[in-house]
């Protein structure tokens, strides 16, 4: 049997590298090349025309364009075959970001959506939350958003304050706090919400919009990507249901570091993109 060496970060500073350690844009197959290509063309030809649109968040504009892309497979793309997706590998992932920002102000609305706020629940959810959620995830009839800064924690996410205390019958956890900065939220229908039980467990739950005692803030101003939701959240003696508790309680890091850090690599690939976009514009 070979035994594959365990890598670590920043590893490829350390230690030698071969050509087979060496992905590239190469190297990806027919249908990574084909689903790239189509986020290029449906951005070109049906989002470019409507990007005042979007950028002045015309929910009515930007919904069927996030249907669109859900057509195009960027739901599907990161989601095993077992579970109806296209299972596709890192290196599509990184392709598709890298054209991100052919899409302006839809992008962080579609990946925000198709990474952060879907990957949770595909890598932790229990089969009946995948089974509740997952269909409406990848088909766009359900957007998802990843609510776990706060006002007094950011890039600190242990320390967030917003508390989760299961209640006398243990049928609900009753959650009490604020988010901050979250995207997507003036119009997911799902959130990944982080709390800490009992004040001390850091958790991950599944919250849906209409839960009682869920207030969702304004539009904040942005100076980029001005078509994005990006609001505040407000729970008072908010009930989620413990069956939707994602993953087990005390290990919702576990949740968040594992979604964050492929996103680090997503927005690495986003930002060559974004740059190959303006050299292209400006010669």
């Amino acid at each position: 049997m070979t035994v594959v060496p365990q890598q670590h970060g920043a590893s490829f500073l350390l230690g030698a590298v071969g050509p087979e350690d060496v992905v590239c844009p190469e190297d990806m197959g027919d249908t990574e090349r084909l689903l790239v290509q189509s986020i290029k063309e449906f951005a070109e030809q049906e989002v470019a025309p409507l990007l005042d649109e979007v950028d002045a968040r015309n929910i009515d504009v930007i919904r069927p364009l996030f249907k669109k892309a859900a057509e195009l497979g960027i739901f599907a793309a990161e989601v095993p075959e077992a579970y109806g997706g296209l299972g596709l590998s890192v290196l599509a992932m990184a392709g598709m970001s890298e054209c991100r920002s052919y899409l302006g102000g839809l992008s962080s609305t579609v990946f925000a959506h198709q990474g952060i706020g879907t990957l949770p629940l595909i890598n932790f959810g229990t089969q009946e939350q995948i089974d509740r959620y997952l269909e409406g995830c990848m088909s766009g009839e359900l957007m998802a958003a990843f609510a776990l800064t706060e006002p007094a924690s950011g890039s600190d996410a242990m320390n967030i304050t917003t508390s989760a205390v299961l209640n006398a019958e243990g049928t609900h956890y009753i959650v009490n706090g604020s988010k901050q900065w979250i995207s997507n939220a003036g119009w997911a229908g799902l959130f990944i919400l982080f709390a800490k039980v009992d004040g001390t467990a850091f958790s991950a739950f599944l919250l849906e919009r209409e839960s009682p005692g869920l207030s969702v803030g304004g539009h904040e101003k942005l100076l980029g990507l001005q078509g994005s939701s990006v609001c505040a959240l407000q729970l008072d003696d908010v009930a989620i249901p413990v069956g939707n508790l994602l993953g087990e309680v005390g290990k919702g890091h576990k949740v968040a570091m594992c979604t964050l850090n492929l996103g680090r690599m997503k927005m690495s690939a986003n930002c060559a993109g974004t740059s190959k976009k303006i050299l292209a514009t400006t010669t």
